[in-house]
């Protein structure tokens, strides 16, 4: 099994997965690197080569999940971004007002 052909084959099919699940581009252009490296570090472990293609795609699969893993770990809300701030008396009147039905 020889890499080049192997990439040269399915990078194409692997970057239009990666733009049907990730807006950026710049990022696509990222993940199939680490495609790529992870193909290179791990190809020995596929034994059949019928099985590469499903293979490369579950490794693209992990990287995406991967990523917004990340992404999501490294983001903390901010006040702008909530809707409801503890000195807000009007929404506490608001729903002060929903609640009196069932008192």
């Amino acid at each position: 099994m020889n890499l080049d052909a192997i990439w040269n084959e399915y990078r194409a099919s692997l970057k239009a997965f990666l733009h049907s699940n990730v807006s950026n581009p710049d990022d696509v252009d990222d993940l199939l690197q680490e495609i790529l490296i992870k193909t290179y570090h791990n190809l020995g472990e596929v034994k059949e080569t019928k099985k590469i293609k499903s293979w490369l795609f579950q490794v693209a699969n992990n990287s995406i999940i991967d990523f917004y893993r990340k992404r999501a770990k490294g983001k903390e809300l901010t006040e702008d971004e909530l809707w409801y701030t503890e000195g807000d008396v009007t929404v506490h009147q608001q729903l002060s007002q929903c609640v009196l039905p069932f008192i």
